[in-house]
């Protein structure tokens, strides 16, 4: 019995596939009020590494000056907890967490150094806003060419720190497959198909609003990256073309 022969995508390497959603997809995401745009692959978050992360952020988030000091998962996660719920007592925090005294201390001498933390008149723990507005947009992109079923699954956990996440596959094979897109949909997953030469959105995704460690850990670790700048763009040009951390290295 004869096989059936594979559908041609297309693309010999996800890598391919991949180079053509960075290229176009960004600027396409980007809303109207976004000063800044910027685009990482392959960024590790914890044990999770998105093939692509985009960060977009408004112009009154952006900031003219660069802390590159990024505190540990734990400590980001001390942080989250106290901006989900505002102010909150040390014992409050580590019966949270199930942790002692003298480690939280630990991290908490470590985060108002950073200034990421301060103490208020009662004594709780207030954590500085500003530097994780609700403004930053995340989103992340799994990109795979034929192992749909494993891209909903990466792309599902991406919520933990992504307000949208999508999936990006070869458009011949989107074309054959009526399930990825019930899948998708399903899952509240974004669909991207992708050809030779460009990608397109075909429907979005739910948004969420996450505030969790690996969402203040990502912030903070690329604000930190060497020439990583939040400064706003020409308003006249809210579509500039995405500039990535790689290009601001070598400019």
């Amino acid at each position: 019995m004869k096989r059936k022969p594979k559908t041609k995508l297309g693309f010999a390497l996800e890598d391919r596939l991949l180079a053509i959603v960075k290229k176009t997809i960004p600027s396409s995401l980007a809303l109207k009020h976004c000063a800044v745009v910027s685009s990482f692959l392959k960024f590790p978050i914890g044990m999770i590494v998105p093939d692509l992360v985009i960060i977009a952020e408004a112009e009154n988030s952006c900031r003219r000056t660069v802390d590159r000091r990024v505190p540990s998962l734990f400590e980001c996660a001390v942080v989250a907890e106290i901006l989900k719920h505002g102010p909150r007592e040390s014992g409050q925090i580590t019966k949270h967490f199930y942790i002692r005294a003298t480690r939280l201390d630990q991290a908490v001498l470590r985060l108002k150094r950073f200034g990421l933390l301060t103490t208020n008149t009662d004594g709780a723990l207030v954590a500085r806003k500003r530097d994780f507005p609700s403004s930053v947009k995340i989103i992340s992109i799994e990109a795979k060419l034929r192992r749909w079923k494993e891209a909903i699954q990466q792309a599902k956990t991406y919520f933990q720190f992504s307000n949208k996440s999508y999936v990006a596959l070869p458009k011949a094979m989107i074309e054959i497959n009526d399930k990825i897109k019930r899948a998708c949909r399903a899952e509240g997953i974004g669909l991207i198909a992708v050809n030779s030469t460009r990608a397109e959105i075909l429907f979005n995704g739910k948004s969420v609003k996450p505030m969790t460690a690996e969402r203040v850990w990502l912030i903070r670790k690329t604000s930190a990256l060497k020439g990583v700048r939040r400064i706003p763009l020409n308003k006249q040009n809210a579509y500039k073309t995405p500039v990535t951390a790689t290009k601001r290295l070598k400019a």
